[in-house]
């Protein structure tokens, strides 16, 4: 697995912020990849 990133500008005021994952392989499985992905992300008021 490659890992790789870099700092962008800063966002300007009123700009929509996010973030993009690309994965780039063949026969991936785009809805179990969503499923898992959605399962992890943090929610308002959630603990370590």
């Amino acid at each position: 697995m490659l890992l790789d990133g870099e700092f962008g500008r800063d966002w300007h005021d009123g700009e929509p912020r996010g973030n993009r994952l690309v994965f780039i392989g063949r026969h991936l499985d785009r809805t179990t990849l969503e499923r898992d992905f959605t399962a992890c992300l943090a929610t308002a008021g959630a603990t370590a």
